[in-house]
């Protein structure tokens, strides 16, 4: 199964605007596509927020920066040396991690169309290493050259500590393709000493509890043209499939506890990240 260009690319332009407007991002990563969403969106989001609702625009920005902080802490205390990053889009990470850590090496996977802009878009800005690429990919591929596995297999080192990031994918999927996305991905981190994959997951029982959850699931599908799934019923389900598809560890916290826990700044009001979760899990614990 692979996800067509033409549903991932709308919500790809509007994040990477997103990002770009909340100074994570280099101007080179500006596209007029994204620029258009985000003037789109703009209304939508400030009605949620006035109303003490969910802002995308914050949700998004909350849940990239906390994975951020759980990447660069497993890289400070050693567990991670390499990162490969599913359904990449337009994320400004791979080029701040690179500038961050030179001898990170950051492989960056999506679909061709959009992997050729990224490619594009990095030599306009220059790469800093040879340690950072960008690489097409199929993510649902068990076997093939655009599989996961083979895309490891010839950019990482099967010695070291390894991150798999999945933003804003997950959503997409109805529960058996996400088991199977899970069971490829902890398949793949297990030839690794370490593995660490880092995502955010939405809850039905988490949605109810948030004003103006109605107008959020809206806003996605707008920009995404089509239907985000919301299927985990609560932390429970999704951590007891984690487990049943590989993974030795799991732990699927609100982003505001991960950030209260951590010495990471409080950069968003707790209400705006109080129903983002993160899913932290791991092989060979």
């Amino acid at each position: 199964m692979t996800l067509p260009s033409s549903r991932i690319s709308p919500t790809a332009f509007y994040t990477g605007a997103v990002w770009l407007r909340n100074g994570l991002s280099d101007r080179a990563f500006s596209t007029f596509t994204g620029n258009a969403l985000y003037a789109a969106m703009w209304p939508v989001n400030r009605l949620s927020a006035a109303f003490g609702g969910a802002s995308l625009e914050e949700m998004l920005t909350a849940r990239h920066r906390v994975i951020d902080d759980q990447l660069a802490q497993s890289i400070a205390s050693g567990e991670v040396s390499q990162v490969i990053e599913i359904a990449a889009g337009l994320s400004p990470r791979g080029l701040r991690f690179v500038r961050r850590y030179p001898q990170l090496t950051y492989v960056e996977a999506d679909l061709a169309p959009m992997a050729a802009r990224k490619r594009s878009i990095l030599a306009q800005v220059g790469k800093p290493t040879d340690r950072h690429v960008v690489v097409d990919v199929d993510a649902f591929a068990e076997t093939g050259p655009m599989s996961v596995a083979s895309v490891c297999q010839r950019r990482l080192e099967p010695s070291l500590g390894t991150a798999l990031i999945t933003e804003g994918l997950i959503d997409y999927f109805d529960p058996s393709s996400v088991i199977r996305l899970w069971n490829i991905f902890s398949s793949v981190l297990g030839v690794f000493p370490t593995g660490l994959y880092l995502a955010d997951l939405h809850f039905e029982s988490d949605l109810r509890k948030v004003r103006g959850s109605a107008l959020f699931r809206y806003a996605l599908n707008r920009i995404t043209r089509g239907q985000q799934h919301v299927y985990f019923e609560n932390d429970r389900v999704a951590q007891k499939a984690l487990m049943n598809s590989g993974f030795d560890n799991a732990e699927i916290p609100y982003a505001s506890d991960v950030v209260n826990a951590s010495k990471a700044p409080k950069r968003s009001p707790r209400q705006r990240t109080s129903r983002i979760r993160i899913v932290i899990a791991r092989t060979h614990t």
